[in-house]
């Protein structure tokens, strides 16, 4: 989320740039209407000034309105792209530079602390999550909401990187302490398989339902040849409490 600047006055260079800018790209009845737009953006650290230079054009010439542009400059901004390196250590060689990891966060009662997504989008990333929370209640409570409170947090390149690195010692660890040779499991492998064997804590039938998804998918790929791929990269599941 863009943070205001204290104190925050506009300079004489990026002034003269916006009416420079609004000359372009506006008339007298939508002038003052982009101006306070445009001021409020830069005051709330939402583009830099040097933007106006680009952003926006006409829209005959972009092909978008001006809003669509202006929005979709501070989209970029707020959720900027990942590290070639983060990428790679996130979803291999040749990755998507558009895929942005959003941190999901449920209601306590559905007993995930919060789950990994991928998405291109904040609304994909709503989306994705709205759908991921569907299910999980028709899977707990056997219906689905008609009213849920979700949080979708854009998770940014250092903060991917310190979940990366973090899963990165920890499976260094555990190899080093059990003398693994072979093959390397990952994570999301050994998440799998626990979640495979044991089921999730406090649902002794999610496990049947887990099973009965994976059968289908078989099914569904032998005679249709059709995946389906998920987009949830982590659940976080609650700490059991020390009895006490």
């Amino acid at each position: 989320m863009a943070v205001p600047k204290k104190g925050w006055k506009p300079t004489e260079a990026a002034l003269e740039a916006l009416e420079k800018k609004l000359l372009e790209v506006t008339n007298e009845t939508d002038r003052e209407y982009f101006r306070v737009v445009i001021l409020d953006m830069l005051r709330n650290n939402a583009i830099p000034e040097g933007l106006l230079e680009h952003v926006p054009v006409p829209a005959r010439v972009a092909g978008k309105t001006r809003f669509d542009q202006l929005y979709d400059a501070a989209s970029s901004i707020a959720f900027p792209g990942y590290s070639q390196a983060v990428l790679e250590m996130l979803l291999g060689p040749g990755a998507d530079p558009e895929v942005r990891v959003w941190r999901v966060m449920l209601p306590r009662d559905f007993g995930i602390r919060h789950c990994i997504i991928r998405a291109s989008s904040y609304q994909e990333a709503f989306a994705f999550a709205c759908d991921y929370a569907c299910r999980m209640s028709l899977r707990l409570y056997r219906r689905i909401p008609s009213d849920i409170t979700i949080r979708v947090q854009f998770v940014s390149d250092r903060a991917l990187r310190r979940i990366l690195d973090v899963r990165w010692r920890n499976r260094t660890k555990k190899r080093q302490e059990l003398n693994v040779e072979g093959r390397v499991f990952t994570s999301k492998d050994v998440q799998g398989a626990r979640m495979a064997a044991l089921g999730r804590p406090g649902t002794g039938e999610y496990r049947l339902a887990w099973y009965a998804d994976r059968q289908d998918l078989i099914k569904i790929l032998r005679h249709k040849d059709q995946v389906r791929c998920s987009v949830i990269e982590y659940e976080s599941l609650p700490k059991k409490r020390k009895a006490g």
